[in-house]
């Protein structure tokens, strides 16, 4: 990649820090993005771990983001749903496959999948939904 390109990693970190800033009226960064394919973001109002992969995947089913820690303070507010509506944005405008959620450990985590139309993968506590499926999910909630 030649030195002036910016990685989706990267775009996906800036994005992603820009929304939360709005979102919940932060002044300086939310967001990192650690080494490989993580990106972090963590103030007291909220916990994010999300994975990125560009080229592929063969386990998620091709060019995967995936979420693997979702927290908030404040629970049923909205904030895990319009999380996922930016995730599902960035996803389609950037092509990728699908959207998953791993390891997901609590029964609030399996009824958020649920609800918004991830299927469970085989002998795992991971889900997943391809980008198409979730975007049609996440407009009609």
């Amino acid at each position: 990649m030649p030195a002036h390109e910016i990685s989706e990693k990267h775009l996906f970190c800036n994005a992603l820090n820009t929304y939360l800033m709005e979102k919940f009226n932060y002044k300086t960064s939310c967001t990192s993005s650690g080494l490989g394919v993580n990106v972090n973001a963590r103030r007291h109002k909220f916990d994010l771990y999300i994975r990125i992969f560009e080229l592929g995947n063969q386990y998620w089913g091709g060019k995967a983001l995936v979420i693997s820690r979702i927290e908030f303070n404040k629970t049923r507010q909205g904030h895990g749903s319009e999380l996922l509506s930016f995730i599902s944005d960035f996803a389609q405008e950037h092509q990728y496959d699908v959207i998953g959620i791993e390891q997901a450990s609590t029964s609030s985590i399996h009824s958020f999948a649920e609800k918004h139309g991830f299927i469970r993968l085989e002998n795992s506590s991971n889900y997943s939904v391809p980008v198409e499926q979730i975007t049609t999910k996440t407009a009609q909630l």
